[in-house]
């Protein structure tokens, strides 16, 4: 396989997501605790057939191992 072929595959592999959270409603929240807050958590409530039930959304920071 050429490296462009990997590259190319490597490309497509990964998408790019502008907005992951647009159409929710707390999506400044949301890109807070993504962006900015490095470890966090709050409570989300489902709709429809699952509404009585609330949700866990967490964010930690990534651990790497001293080299």
């Amino acid at each position: 396989m050429s490296q462009s072929s990997r590259a190319r595959r490597a490309a497509e592999r990964q998408s790019f997501v502008l907005r992951p959270f647009e159409a929710w409603a707390s999506e400044c929240d949301l890109v807070a605790m993504r962006e900015i807050v490095p470890a966090a958590s709050t409570t989300l409530k489902l709709v429809g057939e699952h509404a009585e039930r609330d949700i866990s959304l967490v964010t930690v920071l990534r651990w790497r191992c001293p080299a």
